[in-house]
């Protein structure tokens, strides 16, 4: 009776075990907070030991400042909203800034705070990146800052495996430390914007094109000034052509005539 009764117990704990278990992997989610220390959700058992340490030490380094931050890593198998094909950065480039999925994952974080959470997630299938900055932080990592950190950065992610994506996604992490210490701890610490950078860029292709357009005027009108000098002295110098051989021909006929 006892045997069995031990039996009974065993079984039951046994349940109540794959029970917790299978809930933490399927019905697992944001609100229930990361399922891998403080920093990291992912939504299999995909990332390892090392990137485990490297990313704690990403955000051991970010609470050195005045102002402390924190990078949260998501890691997904799909991006639930794809952007449209306007925009190129997500469909060139891999990379998907202020992403309003990610942001509303943030803000279901554990004790969220706006002013120092910042969020990376990968899209394991899509090998795509998106990146939420926090509010402190956002003047300065900037939707370009972003693109000009990320820059030759995503050839992994995009086509690699998943041990593969998660390192380039740490090394992106890495990358962000700086200027995300920067932007928080310098006073009216900012950076351009794809948009500044595309009016500026047109600004310029513009003045260019009428420099160039006012120098080709300089050229041709030069060249034709120089043309029109030069006309009389070829008139000249035919007329003086022409006269020498008439005098040529005559003096010809007068020895003949001899």
């Amino acid at each position: 009776m006892i045997k069995r009764a031990c039996l009974m117990i065993g079984e039951l704990i046994f349940f109540f075990l794959i029970l917790l278990v299978t809930t933490n992997q399927v019905d697992g989610s944001f609100k229930d907070g990361p399922n891998l220390g403080r920093y990291i959700y992912e939504e299999h058992q995909v990332v390892t030991q090392k990137q485990y340490d490297e990313i704690n030490e990403i955000n051991d380094r970010l609470q050195t400042g005045k102002k402390i931050q924190n990078l949260y890593v998501a890691i997904l198998d799909d991006d639930p909203t794809k952007p449209d094909d306007s925009d190129k950065i997500y469909k060139y480039l891999g990379i998907k800034f202020y992403d309003e999925d990610a942001e509303s994952i943030l803000k279901e974080w554990p004790d969220y705070n706006e002013n120092k959470d910042n969020l990376i997630i990968l899209y394991h299938n899509q090998g795509r990146v998106g990146f939420v900055p926090s509010e402190l932080s956002q003047f300065y990592i900037t939707d370009y800052k972003f693109w000009k950190i990320t820059l030759g950065k995503m050839n992994g992610i995009r086509s690699g495996g998943i041990d593969t994506q998660i390192d380039g996604l740490v090394n992106i992490s890495n990358l962000l430390v700086r200027p995300i210490l920067y932007s928080v701890n310098v006073k009216d610490a900012k950076s351009s914007k794809w948009w500044d950078v595309k009016s500026e860029f047109f600004g310029e292709l513009m003045f260019f094109g009428f420099a160039i357009f006012i120098l080709s005027m300089l050229i041709y009108f030069i060249i034709n000034s120089a043309g029109a000098d030069y006309a009389p002295d070829n008139y000249d110098n035919g007329f003086y052509d022409g006269y020498s051989y008439s005098n040529y021909q005559n003096h010809d006929d007068d020895n003949n005539d001899i």
